[in-house]
C-alpha cells in the first residue's frame, strides 16, 4: 500500500475489506469541500456563495474519477470492472 506513513490511509488499514478506502476517499472528498469554502470565504465570497463552490467541486465528475482511480489503488485491485482505469 503506497502512503503507509499517511495517517489518514491508517483507516483503510484498520477497517475490513473495502470500507477503509471507502471512508478514505470520503474525509478526503469532504476535506476539498471544506478547504474551497474556506477558500471562497477568504477570497470575498458569502455563506451561500462559500458553500455552493464547495459542494459543485465536491460533486465535480472529475473528483468523482480520481476518487474511483484511488480507491482501485488503495485496495489493490487490478481491474474495477470498467469503471476506472487501474
Amino acid at each position: 500500500m503506497h502512503g503507509a506513513l499517511y495517517p489518514l490511509a491508517w483507516l483503510a488499514a484498520l477497517a475490513p475489506g473495502s470500507v477503509g478506502a471507502d471512508l478514505v476517499i470520503i474525509l478526503h472528498i469532504g476535506l476539498l469541500g471544506l478547504g474551497t469554502k474556506a477558500l471562497s470565504n477568504r477570497l470575498g465570497a458569502g455563506a451561500v456563495g462559500s458553500f455552493v463552490a464547495g459542494a459543485i467541486v465536491m460533486a465535480n465528475a472529475r473528483v468523482g474519477l480520481a476518487a474511483d482511480a484511488w480507491r482501485c489503488d488503495l485496495t489493490g485491485v487490478t481491474s474495477c470492472a470498467g469503471l476506472c482505469q487501474c
